[in-house]
């Protein structure tokens, strides 16, 4: 529960994407490697080098997929600060709490941990469903609450850009040339069709207060339906889920 807590928490911390099963898998191989190394390393040094060298290294690349040595160090070094916190709560439960009495809130404050860790996971991802966008497109500037999905797979296949999908009442309001506007094939549950999309100009992401540039990306104009009654006018790709 611990390890599973201490990666939620990153997560939380990361405001990055996140795969609970992976996360779940890398902290059961984390749990199993750590009992393990206990039971047949009977050197105290020999474990912690085999755990802090091994077993959360590994664990990091498992549930993050982070390969780069400097974002792998960079999430090792607030894991570390994320143990320390758990450890120092640990250590005071058990230097000043009567035997009877930790013996039975030990496991209660893990087990607490890990539920308040999970709880401001699940209110984390709802407060990140929707973000407030900009667009610049043939020179109208367009602000708009956009939904951040991580079901939109859809990227240009001449450019590899991710697509971001908005109503197409957008392509006749922003009166976009014909020239500028192209075709690509997509797919749903519903089959296979045509979309038509459009370079944005520039694309503006609302982060910490501020409008901050971002990549640059393909605005795909779907059906009006899919808008309607909605409080949000475009749908994310997944690349700026959690970004």
């Amino acid at each position: 529960m611990l390890d599973l807590a201490s990666l939620l928490a990153l997560a939380i911390w990361q405001e990055k994407s996140m795969s609970v099963p992976r996360l779940v898998l890398a902290s059961l191989l984390a749990t199993g490697l750590g009992c393990l190394a206990y039971l047949f390393l009977h050197s105290f040094w020999g474990y912690v080098i085999f755990v802090v060298f091994l077993v959360n290294p590994l664990m990091l690349l498992l549930a993050f997929e982070r390969t780069a040595p400097k974002a792998l160090a960079v999430l090792y070094f607030r894991l570390l600060i994320v143990y320390a916190g758990l450890g120092g709560l640990v250590s005071l439960l058990d230097l000043y709490l009567p035997a009877e009495i930790r013996d039975f809130l030990l496991p209660l404050a893990c087990a607490l941990f890990f539920l308040l860790t999970v709880i401001a996971s699940i209110l984390q991802a709802r407060k990140r469903e929707q973000r407030e966008v900009a667009i610049l497109v043939c020179g109208h500037v367009e602000k708009m609450q956009a939904l951040a999905d991580t079901g939109n797979l859809l990227r240009d296949p001449i450019s590899g850009r991710p697509v971001c999908v908005v109503s197409e009442d957008y392509k006749e309001k922003w009166k976009i040339p014909a020239e500028r506007m192209r075709l690509i094939a997509y797919e749903t549950v519903a089959g296979q069709d045509f979309m038509e999309i459009v370079a944005a100009d520039k694309f503006l992401m609302k982060e910490a207060g501020k409008m901050v540039s971002q990549k640059e990306i393909l605005l795909g104009f779907g059906k009006a339906s899919l808008f309607q009654g909605k409080n949000y006018q475009m749908i994310l790709h997944k690349d700026f889920c959690w970004e």
